[in-house]
């Protein structure tokens, strides 16, 4: 069972890897992949359709972040709009994912993406908050 979950990540990564949703041109030459495939097996395991509550897709995107991200997208005068079905495509979700931290955490640090993604992007004090899904999303990023 041990060797074929090492497998599935090790597949889940390589799928990832592959599609960085030009991550790499979204966020100024910042490579999200490797968070970002940590983050989806913790979220989804790779599953395009886990909901929780009013969250969906492999990122468990909320509405209220489609929303937020295209207002990003709207003040930057880009024309692309995602819809709620987006949160059920992996690159569209990866796509959204980006935008937000590009926006919110410009500075790339892992720790603000994770902390803003389990609590939200308004949160004030950060860096008062929990570590836990932090950490989770470290552990899971070393064992890929």
């Amino acid at each position: 069972m041990r060797n074929y979950k090492k497998l599935f990540l090790m597949v889940l990564f390589a799928i990832l890897s592959t599609t960085t949703v030009n991550a790499q041109s979204c966020s100024h030459g910042f490579d999200w992949s490797r968070l970002i495939a940590a983050m989806i097996h913790i979220e989804s395991k790779g599953q395009n359709n886990a909901r929780n509550g009013k969250s969906l897709g492999v990122l468990q995107i909320t509405p209220s972040a489609v929303a937020e991200c295209n207002n990003i997208l709207k003040k930057k005068k880009i024309k692309k709009r995602y819809t709620l079905e987006d949160r059920r495509d992996p690159q569209k979700s990866k796509e959204i994912f980006i935008h937000l931290q590009e926006h919110f955490n410009p500075e790339h640090s892992f720790e603000k993406a994770t902390k803003c993604w389990n609590h939200g992007f308004y949160v004030k004090n950060i860096k008062s908050l929990p570590n836990a899904y932090y950490h989770k999303v470290m552990k899971q990023m070393s064992k890929m």
